[in-house]
C-alpha cells in the first residue's frame, strides 16, 4: 500500500459523499500540494452557508451535518482501506479538526460538540460501508490513480455509474 493510493481514497471519500449529499465537485487531485497530499475543491461551501442565514435553524444544521460528514469520508475511506487511522484528529487542519469546527457551529457545549462528532462520524462509516458508495470510491481512486487529477464533470460521471 503507497501513500498515493491511501490519498487517492481519501480524496475518493469525501467526493464520494460530498456527491452523495448533492454537493458540487469543482475537481479532485491527488497532486500535492503545500502541505496536502491531495484536495477535492467544493462547490461555493462559504456562499452555501452565508445563504443559510441562521445556522440554528433545521436546514442549517442539517447542511451542516452533510459537511462534517463530506469532512470524516476522506479519512475514513483511507482507514478502510488501510487498516490504520489516515491522520491524527488532534491535529489542527486535520478534517477531524474541521468537522470539530463545524459541529460547534450548531453545538452548546463541548460535550455535546464532541458527541454530534462522534455520531457524525459512525454515521459515515456506516454510509461508507454501503455497497454502491465504496464501489464509487474504488472507482474514484482507481481514476485519480491514473490521471492524477479530475475535473468535477468526470468525477461526477464515475460516482454515477455507481450511485445513481
Amino acid at each position: 500500500m503507497t501513500g498515493e493510493q491511501a490519498t487517492a481514497y481519501h480524496e475518493a471519500g469525501h467526493a464520494v459523499v460530498m456527491a452523495w449529499h448533492n454537493r458540487a465537485i469543482r475537481h479532485v487531485s491527488i497532486v500535492p500540494t503545500g502541505d496536502a497530499a491531495g484536495f477535492v475543491i467544493p462547490g461555493k461551501v462559504k456562499a452555501e452557508l452565508e445563504e443559510r442565514g441562521a445556522i440554528l435553524s433545521a436546514s442549517g444544521r442539517i447542511w451542516v451535518e452533510n459537511e462534517i460528514a463530506i469532512c470524516l469520508a476522506g479519512g475514513l475511506a483511507a482507514e478502510r482501506l488501510t487498516g490504520e487511522p489516515y491522520e491524527d484528529p488532534a491535529e489542527p487542519g486535520s478534517d477531524y479538526w474541521q468537522a470539530t469546527d463545524l459541529a460547534a457551529m450548531v453545538c452548546q457545549s463541548q460535550e455535546e460538540t464532541d458527541a454530534f462528532v462522534q455520531w457524525l462520524l459512525e454515521r459515515t462509516k456506516n454510509v461508507i460501508a454501503l455497497a454502491a458508495i465504496w464501489e464509487a470510491i474504488e472507482a474514484l481512486a482507481a481514476a485519480l490513480l491514473a490521471d492524477k487529477s479530475l475535473s468535477g464533470r468526470k468525477a461526477r460521471r464515475l460516482i454515477r455509474r455507481c450511485v445513481p
